[in-house]
């Protein structure tokens, strides 16, 4: 099973999305700080299966 990024130490929320009116005016950004990766997000739906690069390399 994968592990997901929300459960790792390395990850961190740099930035919620800007949300105004029900809309989003800039997405909300996290890094891994193990990898130096990104990724952009509205909710936080998208942890529930963002999963380590290191899953990808193997």
């Amino acid at each position: 099973m994968a592990k997901l990024c929300k459960d790792c130490e390395h990850f961190e929320i740099l930035y919620e999305p800007l949300m105004s009116g029900g809309q989003c005016w800039d997405w909300g950004k996290a890094h891994c700080k193990k990898y130096d990766a990104y990724v952009d997000f509205i909710n936080h739906n998208k942890f529930k299966w963002v999963s380590c690069i290191e899953e990808v390399e193997e």
